[in-house]
């Protein structure tokens, strides 16, 4: 227990052990009960041991555990300790069978489950989570004897995810993965990816990511867009891979639905304001454009470096209706950032890039 301790202060909540134990024709049998002092019984362990060929049988018999918001695993079960984790409802149930050998290596079978989990992990939060784990495991790796299976109504990173899902087999000794299915619902539509077959996680070859119905307007409110209106449904594909443990992203294509959308600021915003102080000879031809752009068709190709870099080439066909009679008006964007984080930021001055390539679109 003195590992358990920091600066003399207990960390481990203090348990009862209880149970019999028998020993005879050189085998020792032990049947435990661990419990809390609140007598929740955490978990049933059973133990035989053949102490001639040094082989242990150790079976954990089915247990429950419930969580509340009064009893939740850093308030309840584990209050001493620092835990970058909660869970404040639900429950997880936990069995095991496994042979200890005479080298201390381990194998057997374990399956883990969770109902209507809730909880937190540092600055992400989980809720309702069923889940269900059945795996073998050996020296030689973990394989899943049914698919393992993620259900949850939602979860919350920077982003809100609703229904997310995963259902997954895998075999760490063959290094076989399958990805039966993964989806998600975000921003008004979904992303997915159904049937991929891989080898090795750490350099996973391009997953070709679904991604249909993303409303704009959605993306746009997560973001201090002030005085921006963007509308428009997002549908395409994004193949994501890993490499050395890193995602990337390779042409990477999303297109706008038909009728398109539009992309202007409002009236009384601080762009608005700025155009009518600079008058009728202001220089900023793409603040006149933007002022109510319609926009037809809409394609945006993505490429995403390990580095971060996130670098899209946007293509859009529309008008202003209030620009020049309506005359058609492309424009063309190559950038080292998300075309949203860039309209959030447009004004005089760092609009200087889509000023560059409208006015070369007049100049031919």
């Amino acid at each position: 227990m003195g590992a358990a301790q920091r600066n003399h202060k207990q960390l481990l909540p203090p348990t009862n052990l209880h149970g019999n134990f028998r020993l005879a024709n050189n085998t020792l049998q032990v049947e435990t009960t661990l419990a809390n002092p609140y007598d929740d019984i955490l978990a049933q362990v059973d133990v035989n041991a053949d102490l001639i060929t040094k082989k242990t049988k150790v079976k954990l018999h089915h247990r429950t555990i419930v969580f509340t918001k009064k009893n939740s695993l850093k308030n309840y079960y584990f209050p001493n300790l620092s835990l970058p984790l909660d869970i404040t409802d639900g429950s997880i149930t936990t069995s095991a069978s496994f042979i200890i050998d005479d080298n201390n290596q381990l194998t057997g079978t374990a399956n883990i489950s969770t109902d209507q989990l809730s909880g937190n992990y540092r600055n992400i939060d989980i809720t309702q989570l069923n889940s269900s784990l059945y795996v073998a495991f050996s020296p030689n790796g973990i394989r899943t004897l049914r698919p393992m299976a993620l259900f949850a109504q939602q979860v919350k990173a920077g982003i809100t995810l609703t229904m997310p899902s995963l259902i997954l087999d895998l075999d760490t000794q063959t290094d076989q993965y399958t990805l039966h299915r993964i989806s998600a619902n975000l921003f008004g539509g979904s992303l997915s990816a159904h049937s991929i077959s891989r080898t090795n996680l750490r350099n996973l070859t391009s997953i070709p990511v679904t991604v249909f119905g993303l409303n704009i307007n959605k993306i746009t409110d997560l973001i201090d867009h002030e005085g921006i209106e963007f509308t428009g449904i997002l549908d395409g594909t994004i193949p994501i891979s890993i490499v050395d443990g890193k995602p990337e992203i390779h042409s990477g294509v999303l297109q706008s639905r038909h009728p398109g959308g539009v992309l202007r600021y409002l009236d009384g915003s601080v762009i608005d304001k700025k155009v009518k102080a600079a008058g009728h000879h202001s220089p900023l031809v793409v603040s006149e454009i933007l002022k109510n752009y319609h926009y037809r068709t809409l394609a945006i190709k993505v490429n995403y470096a390990r580095n971060g870099v996130l670098k899209t080439q946007s293509h859009l066909k529309g008008y202003n209706p209030d620009f020049q009679y309506g005359r058609p008006i492309n424009i063309n964007l190559a950038v080292e950032d998300n075309i949203l984080e860039l309209i959030k930021t447009i004004n005089m001055i760092n609009a200087s890039e889509i000023e560059q390539k409208i006015s070369e679109h007049f100049n031919h």
